[in-house]
């Protein structure tokens, strides 16, 4: 029995172990759940801030204009 290739062969093993190791905990850090609005969903949607009723409609903006007396 050739003890170095057995330990050769194990050690071989073991950083295909790592590897996978590695790529399943990465997986499982990109399934976690996102908190928040996914970033750049109104741009990429075209939408205003008024549109996507986050902002002052432009009856809002009408309103205090008039109320400041412009």
């Amino acid at each position: 029995m050739d003890i170095q290739r057995i330990i050769g062969e194990l050690r071989a093993e073991r950083a295909r172990l790592d590897e996978a190791l590695l790529h399943l905990e990465k997986l499982s850090l990109a399934q976690m759940p996102r908190r928040g609005r996914p970033p750049g969903r109104r741009r990429e949607a075209g939408l205003t801030a008024a549109q996507d009723g986050r902002g002052p409609s432009d009856s809002t903006k009408q309103a205090r204009r008039m109320a400041a007396g412009a």
